[in-house]
């Protein structure tokens, strides 16, 4: 059954609108951008569609997948990445085409990983989970540059949420691609879909059309201010207007978030929010004449002289 009295959803990104569509409540969405979407939406650039930044849809989860891929036509694709690693191509997982490194670094990362050292020890850290599981050539060749440069932090300090999904590389399919067997690593991401037309924001689009009759949006409208009444309802400052609601989800940037709470937060919440570090993405659209890369989504690009981390 429908509520009545709407929730009010901060951010229409991929996951207020998804909230907004899940959920039994009428929601009012507050969107500071111009449209909705937020990293999902697209743009027509030269007569090519193109994200902010590059997406692509897979998931285990086959209900989740099964409902993205009924929202817009789409196509399924095997993946084809690349490493770009001391000027070779190395197929992505890196592990999985050893035999394109020179004879001395390939036996390197293949005894490293076979007579590995580290292999009983705990985890508590993402550089220490990658010798654990890949050995110090692996390790030192491609995850540990590629992974510093990407969050602009120090591995040894970062914890291991965003890699012990990673599987377990076996003992047979690393010997195989040091012989220049092909194998394939991350199974789960190895197809991958695609809208046909419109770019990733035609899910955007398609979410947010499901439901329409329960949503109301207002784009170009950041918050400015979140009150908390005496009675748990909240008065929402956004466009220079304000909103009462029973109920507020936020799905925008904590530290976006946090400044416009009165009243202020207690002071080990703020100390907490000024400890937390996030890092910003720069995404830089070329067009060009011709390319050079071949039939791969994209290269991935470990070594630390070159700014960028990834050409999609």
């Amino acid at each position: 059954m429908m509520r009545e009295e709407p929730i009010c959803i901060l951010g229409g990104g991929l996951s207020g609108l998804c909230f907004a569509y899940f959920s039994r409540f009428k929601s009012v969405i507050f969107e500071k951008e111009e449209r909705v979407g937020g990293l999902c939406r697209s743009f027509d650039i030269n007569g090519i569609c193109c994200d902010i930044g590059p997406h692509i849809f897979f998931s285990r989860d086959k209900e989740a997948l099964d409902f993205l891929t009924s929202l817009t036509p789409m196509h399924r694709m095997r993946r084809s990445n690349k490493i770009f690693y001391k000027d070779i191509f190395v197929k992505y997982p890196f592990e999985n085409e050893l035999s394109a490194l020179p004879d001395e670094e390939k036996e390197w990362c293949l005894n490293t990983f076979l007579k590995n050292p580290y292999v009983n020890y705990d985890t508590p850290s993402m550089l220490m989970f990658f010798y654990k599981m890949f050995g110090e050539g692996i390790t030192r060749a491609y995850l540990e540059p590629y992974n510093r440069k990407i969050w602009k932090f120090e591995p040894s300090f970062m914890d291991t949420q965003i890699v012990e999904r990673i599987p377990e590389p076996q003992p047979h399919d690393i010997v195989a691609s040091a012989e220049g067997i092909s194998t394939e690593g991350y199974l789960h991401q190895l197809y991958f879909w695609y809208p046909n037309k419109g770019g990733a924001e035609s899910i955007i689009r398609s979410i947010a059309e499901l439901c329409s009759e329960k949503l109301e949006s207002y784009t170009s409208t950041p918050l400015e201010k979140l009150r908390c009444k005496r009675d748990g309802s909240f008065i929402v400052t956004a466009g220079g207007k304000d909103y009462e609601f029973k109920h507020v989800v936020s799905t925008i940037p904590i530290q976006e978030l946090v400044p416009c709470i009165e009243p202020g937060p207690p002071e080990d919440v703020k100390r907490a929010l000024s400890s937390l570090k996030y890092n910003s993405v720069h995404i830089t659209v070329v067009n060009t004449s011709e390319e050079n890369l071949g039939d791969n989504f994209a290269i991935m690009v470990p070594q630390p002289d070159i700014s960028f981390h990834r050409v999609s």
